[in-house]
């Protein structure tokens, strides 16, 4: 016998999950966006296993199906964050920076990481379902990053890929008075040493720093270059050429003035929080790259901005000229390619995670609610009704 749920009561503590039901579930929607296929006006998805089974109109829903019948809802992919430190400890802001070296290639962000931070929920409300999780910007080679999933629980729940890149800041954040680099060009400097450095390491000898860099040279990890300005966009788009990296530039908030070269060398852009521009003419700079051919992504830098904002930033993008498409793949299937992770999440296709998000209205609607969200098939955040 089918088990109907209209409006659930669901009872959440942090990030605990919900089980929908020992079976599979089904999922009736208004319009059902896939990123691969459009959207599907009355569309309905069938979730087995925490896997999507099936997607499309008119689907045989399985005796003992549990169905989530959300007609007046439009159903997408979950968020994902192209850039984020929360869950970084107790404490993202002192966690997220190695203190002494400026070259920390050989750490990884994993070993400061907390799947149970209790911000997660918040991002959870906002649709975000998982992040490229980072160090910060104060060190010129800041270290190894991950893709994770904000749904708590065993490691396999939510650890989707642990050696995801490594990230470079070519800001001015990174500079200190005590140790190189202590000025802009030293920065660039230091970093094509080290890299020149990793290209001698022949692996005979113990250096875990240069074996990290020689995995970024020989292209088998990618790189993250933290830049703002055209002079360091310009210099993130020379180490990419000059080392041949396979690279991927953050925050950009000026990207739009070299949008032509960064799209000649087809380097994606996840742009830093949108949320936080007010003039027009920041606010048209994502519809610039993009008309120039520049696959975007969105990020929040959590805590610098709310991770329940990053919707917020595709709104405002696509209200000052990027094309309203783009805008969605920018919050899915364009971050989850960008992040190495498009296999899994980022689309509602058959064998992908069942991590998806249920909205009262279009999603580049402000008005429109996160109403349930959905991880690994299992309800883990759901709107109560006043």
């Amino acid at each position: 016998m089918m088990r109907w749920i209209g409006v659930l009561a669901v009872v959440l503590g942090g990030v605990a999950t919900a089980q929908a039901g020992q079976g599979d579930l089904v999922i009736r929607a208004h319009t059902v966006w896939t990123m691969t296929q459009g959207g599907i006006q009355e569309g309905m998805v069938l979730v087995r296993a925490g896997k999507i089974q099936a997607v499309g109109k008119d689907l045989d829903v399985p005796e003992d199906a549990t169905v989530l019948d959300m007609r007046q809802s439009h159903l997408m992919p979950g968020l994902i964050d192209a850039h984020s430190h929360l869950g970084l400890a107790s404490d993202p802001w002192a966690e997220m920076d190695e203190a002494v070296f400026a070259a920390s290639a050989d750490t990884q962000v994993l070993d400061a990481f907390d799947p149970r931070n209790q911000g997660f929920e918040q991002a959870l409300r906002g649709g975000v379902t998982c992040a490229l999780m980072s160090p910060g910007n104060r060190n010129p080679i800041a270290g190894q990053m991950a893709v994770v999933k904000f749904c708590g629980g065993a490691q396999a729940a939510w650890l989707i890929k642990r050696d995801a890149g490594l990230k470079f800041s070519l800001t001015q954040a990174a500079l200190r008075y005590d140790r190189r680099p202590t000025s802009w060009p030293g920065l660039i400097t230091f970093i094509r040493e080290q890299l020149d450095l990793a290209r001698q390491f022949d692996g005979e000898t113990f250096d875990p720093q240069a074996a990290v860099l020689k995995r970024a040279l020989d292209k088998a990890l990618p790189v993250f270059l933290m830049a703002s300005t055209p002079e360091e966009l310009g210099a993130a788009l020379d180490l990419i050429r000059d080392y041949g990296l396979d690279g991927r530039i953050l925050g950009a908030v000026q990207a739009d003035e070299v949008a032509s070269r960064i799209a000649a060398q087809t380097v994606p852009v996840a742009l830093g929080p949108v949320v936080r521009l007010n003039k027009d003419r920041d606010l048209k700079r994502a519809g610039q790259l993009a008309a120039e051919g520049v696959k975007l992504a969105f990020t929040s830098g959590a805590p610098e901005t709310a991770a329940s904002d990053l919707r917020t930033s595709a709104i405002y993008a696509a209200k000052y000229g990027l094309d309203r498409e783009l805008a969605l793949k920018g919050l899915t299937l364009h971050a989850a390619q960008m992040l190495g992770v498009a296999n899994r999440v980022g689309s509602i296709e058959t064998g992908k995670d069942a991590d998806l998000v249920i909205l009262g209205g279009d999603p580049l609607e402000l008005t429109s609610q996160v109403q349930v969200v959905i991880v690994n098939g299992n309800i883990v955040f759901q709107r109560e009704e006043k």
